[in-house]
């Protein structure tokens, strides 16, 4: 929780943007309680973005979060076959598992 914490305020851009330092933080809260209003709403943005700097599998990730596996399937489907294999490797790919 600490490091997630740590990566979300103090890795910069060039390193992990915020999308994915947002993820990794709100995947170990979900692990602990439920979201607040704000962090759903921050989920929401992503997972419906019409963004391009939103990446389809950040998309994935908030689907995943938000509890609707669904949508997040729909997304996975349409990631590349390299990528699809690198998410599943995540520790936010068991979200799946978990519902």
């Amino acid at each position: 929780k600490d490091l997630s914490e740590w990566i979300f305020s103090e890795a910069t851009n060039e390193i992990l943007n915020k999308p994915l330092r947002a993820l990794n933080m709100l995947q170990v809260a979900k692990r602990e309680r439920n979201f607040n209003k704000s962090e759903e709403e921050y989920l929401l943005s992503i997972a419906h973005s019409k963004s391009p700097e939103i990446e389809t599998v950040y998309k994935v990730g908030a689907f995943l979060l938000l509890g609707d596996p669904a949508s997040a399937k729909y997304f996975f489907e349409r990631l590349p076959a390299e990528t699809k294999e690198e998410f599943l490797t995540f520790p936010i790919s068991r979200f799946w598992a978990e519902q």
